[in-house]
């Protein structure tokens, strides 16, 4: 792996441990130094390593097919709609989904698609979202 490359991963993971760690103020200021050293072409990398990591410990390689579906936190059921959860939860998990089916393509038109003033929070979603995964995973 190139240095660049390395320097970059090492950057997405340091944001991921400081949101394991619960330190929100950290987790910005790693994400910022992220984009400042790497600039906004990382991005789609550095979402592609925390999804890697959040996969790594609850699937298998080749677990076949991922399809979403949401579960309701305060009654614990499980729905197919995405009614009710948040937009950049919503991205995440077709973030999570596209990268556990190797659909290249998806990964990339979803991170397009995201306008430019809201990239932030949907960064900031993926990282909690993976975190959490992590936190949880057996």
């Amino acid at each position: 792996m190139s240095s660049d490359r390395q320097q970059l991963q090492d950057a997405a993971m340091a944001a991921l441990d400081t949101m394991r760690a619960g330190d929100r103020a950290a987790t910005d200021r790693a994400l910022n130094q992220l984009l400042d050293e790497h600039g906004p072409a990382a991005i789609p990398i550095a979402l592609m390593h925390w999804c890697d990591a959040a996969l790594a410990p609850i699937m298998p390689p080749g677990g076949g097919p991922v399809r979403l579906s949401w579960m309701d936190t305060v009654t614990g059921r499980v729905q197919a709609g995405d009614i009710g959860v948040p937009v950049t939860e919503q991205w995440a998990c077709r973030l999570l989904a596209a990268r556990a089916n190797g659909d290249r393509d998806m990964f990339l038109d979803l991170v397009k698609a995201v306008p430019d003033e809201a990239i932030n929070a949907h960064i900031g979603a993926m990282v909690q979202m993976a975190a959490c995964i992590i936190q949880e995973a057996p």
